[in-house]
């Protein structure tokens, strides 16, 4: 009878299949920990450990976010300070030409053509106003790190209040004005690049 009791209790191969058991366990631990870099993969390997890799994680989530805003940000300045540039080179052509329409030596045929080429320009700027840019200027608000940055001023700009609509060169006087008016106006966009 002990024989059987003996057989059917094999105290020695629950023994080895328990230390298996035990062995198994520890490698899929180490496994994940390796695989997932961490120490702490759930509550189970230490609470207080977990919950602080957690607020960890969160802090680390926030601040990718905050860098990728910055980032948004910093790229949408650029964009428009390049617009902004774009806007001051057709503004310097078109004061050329307002101040070639306002030399006696041209003829009506030419001060058309110079007309026309205006009109362009002030489509061309009509364009760029209308992508989004802007003639607020930046400086004052705190973003995250970065202090004393911020938006002030006023909307975009349009081609009225530029006063580039109503841009005529008949006469030396119109193309007088014209020059004029060109001039407020780079002068509007240069101001809100500074």
């Amino acid at each position: 009878m002990s024989d059987l009791a003996r057989i059917r209790t094999n105290v020695a191969a629950i023994r080895a299949y328990k230390i298996l058991s035990d062995i198994n366990t520890r490698i899929l631990k180490s496994s994940k920990r390796l695989s997932t870099g961490r120490i702490f993969n759930s509550a189970a390997d230490s609470p207080s450990g977990y919950y602080i890799s957690r607020m960890m994680q969160l802090d680390i989530d926030r601040l990718k976010r905050l860098q990728q805003n910055i980032e948004r940000g910093v790229n949408w300045l650029q964009s428009n300070d390049s617009r902004l540039a774009h806007i001051v080179d057709l503004l310097a052509e078109m004061n050329d030409i307002a101040a070639q329409a306002a030399t006696g030596g041209v003829t009506s045929v030419e001060r058309e053509a110079l007309q026309k080429d205006l009109d362009g320009f002030v489509e061309a700027i009509q364009d760029i106003l209308q992508s989004g840019v802007s003639g607020v200027l930046y400086s004052g608000f705190n973003l995250g790190p970065l202090e004393n940055v911020s938006l002030t001023g006023s909307a975009a700009p349009t081609i009225t209040a530029l006063g580039l609509d109503s841009i005529i060169l008949t006469g030396s006087s119109t193309a007088q004005s014209t020059m004029t008016n060109v001039d407020n106006a780079l002068q509007t966009i240069k101001n809100a690049m500074d």
